[in-house]
């Protein structure tokens, strides 16, 4: 009988502590849901800001006085451009590098700073606007442009398409 007694409760013992294990394993596991759900919370990606396919805009023509130069961009793409990035190059076989200062009448437009172009309002499909920029840095020979658009949720600028497009001053430049 003594026997039996003792049989029994090797039995209880070992089944106490595969319940042990049991209950140890089901905490890690829900720890560790419970931390990736933090996590992923946390540390949540934001997702891509890009351009629409499509977008884009060109140079029409250009004019310059003193020491400005008024550029026609006309918005050739299927959808709104907020602005555009200029550069300038004083020679025409180097990469355009100097960011034109933003020429704005309305006693200072805080959207534009040097090499950016805020148009306001944005630029529809089909439609040209001017941008003025000073130019104090001497005669210019290569200019680049490239569209932006703002994005909706941080107001940053998403810069449109690979790479802007690069055209000569033709003349004695501006």
């Amino acid at each position: 009988m003594l026997r039996r007694v003792n049989f029994i409760k090797m039995n209880k013992r070992g089944i106490s502590e595969i319940v042990a294990y049991a209950i140890m394993i089901a905490i890690a596991i829900s720890l560790a849901v419970a931390v990736y759900a933090w996590l992923h919370d946390v540390i949540k990606p934001d997702p891509a800001i890009d351009c629409n396919e499509g977008t884009s805009v060109y140079l029409q023509n250009y004019s310059c006085s003193l020491n400005q130069i008024t550029l026609n961009i006309k918005n050739n793409g299927g959808f709104d451009v907020d602005g555009v990035i200029v550069k300038i190059s004083n020679d025409a076989s180097s990469e355009p590098t100097i960011g034109l200062v933003p020429y704005d009448t309305s006693l200072g437009n805080p959207n534009n700073v040097v090499g950016y172009w805020q148009f306001s309002p944005v630029l529809e499909p089909g439609k040209s606007l001017l941008a003025t920029f000073t130019n104090s840095s001497g005669p210019i020979r290569r200019i680049s442009y490239q569209a932006f658009i703002l994005d909706n949720v941080s107001m940053k600028k998403v810069v449109c398409g690979g790479t802007a497009q690069k055209e000569p001053i033709t003349g004695n430049g501006c």
